[in-house]
């Protein structure tokens, strides 16, 4: 082959890898720009709102009215990200939320490329596995401290695979005060980088979590989370991860084991792999560890699985011509899975570009998903925004935003007994499913009035009888007034 023809095939390739690279980017922008989950965002709005106008961190609850009366502790360990939220918001509302989470999506796959190239220090391989990445995360982009840390723990493994420990501690610092709760990520990092050479690292991290607003309570935080198990299978992300549903995780899962049966791979990447899984498979809300930690981390281990395969299983076949054959299987891999993901982009741009409307860049909620019209009649009637209301779960962190307190919200740990000594969340939870359950829970916590979407089955029950007035209603949700002399007289107890 000539000089030329040589010169024109490694353009050729570097043109067909930019095209790629362009599509697979393309790809997390157009994902970034579908951000149509904002939930908890809603309350981190506020968190942030509190913080900047009133100079202080919470401490005590004060979205509540049952934890202001009862003077609830709140480590608030998202904090930092309820200030960034806040910040953002306040640009130009939701549509600068929406591309605030576009550019740290794509900031994000970037930064998945980026750790994979250093480990595997193949562009092909890496590419692909930044595109597994956009497609594994393609549901779960929301508005979430949880968006911001996946940034941060991607930087802590780049700066710590080229030995940047005292960058890597300052990155720790942000991260801890952004999403406080996964500190023990943080931590497992560290430990399979320092261990044993550097250790002392790992100590300086133990130490560096310290640095927030609750100091040693951090520690505390998680511990008594972990307590909360019990608690924890009440809410639908926090139950063990139904990993068929997650087709890819499960062939990054079985990938990652056949490497381990047939490869030699360190200890430590096998322990740390093993322990990313783990943590996967133990809730929903983790399962990205997966695309953005493991396949990245046993990459390097790629470009020899079929030399060990077949040296292990197929043993007719010469060292010498497997170094010939397995170039070119590597090359049939990549190519076919290259092809794969740039017809599944193609697929999710077209359908965006074609069914939504991308030129309004913003977040479109209806009363279908919030309670935005029974909100606004609460906020136009004081007696009720000034009482005690019972509310939906899933609702409360819109009714937060709305400037309506809640009985019980999505800061589920608040709420319960290892944090405050009170039963509250689970009675709400009970409350939501069990019609006797919820009268006695009226009785109870004293509740005025609630606000309840109209497809629970309670809402229908409590039509039915003359515990309530309806005193607001539209297509998904309602309003009652308690009639508190029924209320005293009726015989329901909780069960």
């Amino acid at each position: 082959m000539t000089k030329n023809n040589i010169l024109n095939n490694k353009i050729t390739k570097v043109i067909l890898f930019r095209i790629c690279f362009i599509i697979a980017i393309t790809t997390a922008l157009v994902c970034g720009l579908k951000l149509n989950i904002i939930n908890d965002g809603f309350w981190h709005i506020k968190v942030g709102e509190y913080i900047i106008k009133n100079r202080v961190i919470p401490r005590e609850d004060i979205f509540s009215w049952y934890g202001i009366e009862n003077k609830l502790k709140w480590i608030s360990h998202e904090w930092l990200f309820g200030v960034i939220a806040y910040l953002v918001y306040k640009i130009k509302g939701f549509t600068s939320v929406i591309i605030f989470s576009t550019i740290v999506n794509c900031s994000t796959a970037l930064l998945v490329y980026k750790f994979a190239l250093i480990r595997n220090k193949n562009k092909v391989v890496s590419l692909i596995i930044m595109w597994v990445y956009i497609f594994g995360d393609f549901y779960d982009i929301t508005y979430r401290p949880v968006l911001i840390s996946k940034l941060i723990l991607l930087c802590s493994f780049i700066l710590l695979e080229k030995k940047k420990y005292l960058f890597a501690l300052i990155v720790l610092i942000l991260g801890v005060n952004i999403h406080g709760g996964i500190y023990p990520l943080y931590l497992m990092i560290f430990a399979y980088y320092t261990i044993p050479f550097s250790y002392k690292y790992l100590i300086f991290s133990l130490i560096t979590v310290l640095i927030n607003p609750y100091g040693y309570n951090l520690y505390k935080y998680t511990y008594l989370s972990m307590k909360n198990i019990d608690i924890n299978r009440y809410i639908n992300e926090w139950c063990i991860t139904p990993i068929y549903d997650y087709k890819v995780a499960l062939i990054i899962i079985c990938i990652t084991v056949c490497i381990c049966t047939v490869s030699k791979i360190k200890f430590k990447d096998f322990l740390f792999c093993g322990a990313l899984i783990i943590l996967a498979i133990s809730a929903k809300r983790h399962v990205d560890v997966i695309y953005l930690f493991v396949l990245p981390v046993i990459s390097l281990y790629f470009n020899s699985f079929y030399f060990d395969f077949f040296m292990k299983f197929v043993s007719r076949i010469k060292p010498e011509k497997l170094k010939s054959i397995i170039p070119k299987l590597n090359y049939i891999t990549c190519g076919f899975l290259i092809v794969v993901m740039i017809v599944k982009s193609s697929l999710c741009i077209k359908q965006y570009f074609f069914d939504t409307h991308f030129h309004n860049f913003e977040y479109i909620t209806n009363d279908s998903e919030n309670p935005i019209k029974a909100c606004n009649f609460i906020n136009s009637h004081q007696e009720i925004k000034n009482s005690r209301t019972f509310n939906d779960y899933n609702s409360s962190p819109y009714i937060i935003f709305r400037g309506i307190k809640t009985f019980v919200d999505s800061r589920q740990d608040l709420f319960t007994y290892n944090f405050n000594k009170t039963n509250a969340f689970v009675d709400q939870i009970k409350a939501l499913n069990n019609y006797d359950y919820m009268i006695y829970v009226f009785k109870k916590y004293n509740i005025k009035y609630a606000i309840l979407r109209n497809d629970m089955p309670n809402t229908r029950l409590l039509r039915n009888t003359d515990l309530i007035y309806i005193i607001y209603e539209d297509r998904d949700y309602s309003i009652f007034q308690i009639n508190r002399n029924k209320l005293k007289s009726s015989n329901q107890r909780g069960v």
